[in-house]
């Protein structure tokens, strides 16, 4: 987590980068995040993780 209105992220982008190839290590098929990653965070892992991320605003739902 970094500072969202700053658009900061708490790791550097190759540390989060990192973060995104070792879930990808995982047969996980969808990653849902919020706010907390910050928009600058789901960037980079969206380049890494591609489709299998997806940004959960506050109010959403996940259908099973």
């Amino acid at each position: 987590m970094g500072l969202p209105i700053l658009n900061t992220m708490a790791g550097s982008k190759g540390e989060v980068e990192g973060i995104g190839k070792e879930i990808l290590k995982y047969p996980i098929e969808k990653i849902f995040t919020g706010h907390c990653t910050t928009a600058k965070g789901y960037r980079v892992l969206k380049r890494v993780l591609g489709g299998k991320l997806e940004y959960l605003p506050t109010g959403s739902g996940i259908e099973i």
